[in-house]
C-alpha cells in the first residue's frame, strides 16, 4: 500500500442526495497520503494531506458538494489497506474478511460492509447511512 496511488470513480449515494466524484489518491513511501476528490467535469471538491504523525489537512474547494474527506479517506483506506494492517490501526472495532465480503464490527453489531467484485466495490456505512460505490477508472 506504500508507494501506490489509486484513481477511480466514486458513485456516492446520501439519503437522497447522488454524487458522482473523480477520487486520486497516493501513498508514498513513508506513509503520506495525498487525495484529491473532483467533479466528473474536473472541477477540484476537496484535497486532503495526511503526512505520519500529523492531523489531516483538508481544503474544500466547491460549495454544494457535502461529503466530508476524512470518511471518505477512512472509506478508502477500509477498501483497499489489509485487514491486518487496519485491526492494528483500530481501537474498539475490528475488521473482518470473508472471501469478497469484508465487514467492520464493534460488539457484535456490523458497522459497515464492504463487498467486492470484478468491475466495483461496494462500501455501505450502516451507521452514517451512505453508500459509495468505487470503480476503477477506464481510459
Amino acid at each position: 500500500m506504500f508507494g501506490r496511488s489509486w484513481q477511480q470513480v466514486l458513485f456516492i449515494t446520501t439519503g437522497q442526495e447522488q454524487h458522482t466524484l473523480l477520487s486520486q489518491l497516493a501513498v508514498n513511501e513513508a506513509g503520506g497520503i495525498k487525495l484529491l476528490i473532483m467533479t466528473s467535469q474536473g472541477f477540484p471538491v476537496v484535497e486532503l494531506e495526511k503526512l505520519p504523525k500529523e492531523p489531516i489537512k483538508a481544503k474544500k474547494m466547491l460549495v454544494g458538494v457535502d461529503i466530508n474527506p476524512a470518511y471518505v479517506l477512512a472509506d478508502i483506506a477500509l477498501v483497499h489497506w489489509p485487514v491486518a494492517f487496519i485491526n492494528e490501526q483500530l481501537s474498539g472495532a475490528l475488521v473482518e474478511q470473508v472471501g469478497t465480503h469484508r465487514q467492520v464490527l464493534q460488539n457484535h453489531k456490523t458497522l459497515i460492509t464492504i463487498d467486492y467484485n470484478d468491475d466495483a466495490i461496494t462500501l455501505h456505512n450502516i451507521v452514517r447511512d451512505y453508500k459509495i460505490i468505487f470503480k476503477k477508472v477506464t481510459q
